[in-house]
């Protein structure tokens, strides 16, 4: 996509001299570094059931990053992201418990499903739009529950499937069994990795020319057609890419939980999903890792002080027992009140605060 650019003036270089400096390269670095110190001290610091939230928040990241890319940043509305992370987990299931494959290679079985069938489901944003294309992505969640409920002999229907007799070795590093490591501490080192590189790839797509493609047909399709972007391609790669996402973070839900059941994969995966992108901030890969680590981690926090002495006032243990709400019916409000607040206050979600800090870091520096 050709971009048109005025002709330099001869006052360019006086006002780039005023312009507020950007972020000194040595923070940025410092950044990375704390990253990687909390990514390497993270499970020697903190107990198995924190580092099995954290990496449930990593799981559920990835699944938000194919989400942003499709719905954030190209505007094409979907439900059916909970499908590719049941095809992802049921294809880790059948292919490496009841196959025996490895770990990279049934992980990979399952992302090219996933993507291949992300792909046909692009087919129907190129006739299909706004509301017509929530609802049918939503009939292709139904159907895959429907799938998952009755296609026993792979699925275990409702009963589940249990993997714990799936490896989860990359070569000669097993994650099952790491030196003197819990496997807990070994997975929060998996997800967390695997999730880096899934946010470094998708934040170079966004950065360069698919990215800015995916932005002119998320604001409109005619004018990208008229600028010369192949719609039609592009919707496809992206459903492709998101569907492959959505299969990635189901094969590493299936391993760390080493249990699956349809529940995981309907509706409310769905809305928590877009509460997730929509909390963090649309349209950013950042966004969609922050979403997804304050979403989860506030309702397992909520589950958890259900039993404490102010949230038990009001709380249901049980469906019949005392108390105003659920568990689940009160996680549903609060993330639900934040999204109502973010859209008043942060219509760009947690991660425009950043945005702010940034700002303002640099006004002062300026």
């Amino acid at each position: 996509m050709t971009v048109l650019q005025s002709p330099k003036s001869k006052s360019a270089p006086r006002a780039a001299a005023h312009h507020p400096r950007a972020i000194p390269r040595i923070v940025k670095w410092a950044a990375l570094l704390v990253a990687l110190i909390a990514y390497i001290g993270s499970p020697l610091m903190l107990d198995d059931a924190r580092l099995g939230v954290l990496s449930l928040c990593a799981v559920y990241a990835i699944a938000s990053i194919g989400l942003t890319l499709l719905t954030g940043k190209t505007g094409q509305v979907t439900m059916a992201m909970p499908f590719f992370m049941g095809v992802g987990a049921y294809g880790a299931a059948y292919f490496g418990a009841q196959l025996g494959l490895p770990f990279g290679a049934y992980t990979l079985l399952a992302l090219a499903i996933g993507a291949g069938l992300g792909a046909l489901t692009g087919f129907l944003s190129i006739r299909l739009g706004g509301d017509e294309l929530a609802i049918t992505t939503l009939g292709i969640l139904m159907v895959g529950q429907y799938v998952f409920n009755e296609w026993k002999t792979v699925t275990g229907g409702e009963s589940g499937i249990s993997l714990r007799s799936a490896s989860i070795a990359l070569g000669p590093v097993d994650f099952a069994a790491l030196g003197d490591f819990t496997r807990s501490q070994s997975m929060f080192w998996l997800t967390w990795g695997i999730l880096a590189v899934a946010a470094y790839l998708a934040g170079s797509i966004v950065v360069f020319r698919p990215g800015r493609a995916m932005q002119a047909i998320h604001d409109s399709e005619r004018s990208a057609e008229a600028v010369g972007v192949n719609v039609r391609s592009y919707k496809i790669q992206v459903s492709a890419l998101a569907g492959g996402l959505g299969a990635l973070a189901g094969v590493l839900y299936a391993v760390l939980q080493q249990f699956v059941s349809p529940t995981a994969f309907g509706i409310s995966t769905s809305i928590l999903l877009f509460a997730m992108i929509v909390i963090g901030g649309m349209g950013r890969v950042s966004g969609a890792i922050l979403g997804a680590v304050v979403v989860w981690s506030a309702q397992q926090l909520i589950a958890q002080e259900s039993q404490g002495p102010v949230l038990s006032l009001f709380l249901k243990t049980t469906e019949s027992g005392p108390g105003l709400m659920t568990v689940g019916a009160f996680n549903i409000l609060a993330y639900g009140l934040m999204i109502v607040l973010l859209l008043m206050y942060a219509p760009k979600g947690l991660v425009s605060l950043w945005d702010f800090g940034v700002a303002t870091w640099r006004r002062r520096a300026g």
